[in-house]
């Protein structure tokens, strides 16, 4: 992320890297007081939501931080992106300085699924029943 006013490399963040991963990442959202960001993600069928400041981090901070959708709702990895669109099947928004609305869409079990995320508390807080 670079500074609009300087130019200069405010932060930076370093999504997959390795040769096996196939990630889809199609933008990223900043909170009403531009504080706080969000994005969400494909790797490999494995969906994972990701909020952070401007700040760089380790790769381990960003591991034990990274909100892992999949784990949280049993979902399998079997869900890919269509190579050809650039849409990674999961979107964000935040609702406020704290709270990010998701939604996914597993292509394999044709399922769509959405909740809302507290960024304090590192947690799903409705309900995450399939829609």
């Amino acid at each position: 992320m670079y500074d609009i006013n300087t130019g200069e490399l405010a932060m930076e963040e370093k999504f997959g890297g390795q040769d096996h991963q196939y990630i889809k990442i199609k933008e990223v959202e900043q909170n009403a007081t531009g504080t706080a960001y969000a994005c969400v993600y494909s790797d490999d069928g494995k969906f994972r939501l990701r909020n952070f400041k401007k700040i760089s981090r380790t790769d381990e901070e960003i591991e034990e931080d990274e909100f892992k959708i999949n784990e949280v709702l049993g979902l399998d990895d079997y869900s890919m992106c269509n190579h050809d669109f650039p849409d990674p099947n999961i979107i964000c928004c935040f609702i406020d300085d704290e709270t990010i609305f998701v939604a996914l869409f597993h292509n394999y079990s044709r399922t769509h699924y959405h909740f809302i995320y507290d960024c304090k508390r590192k947690c799903i807080l409705d309900n995450k029943e399939p829609i």
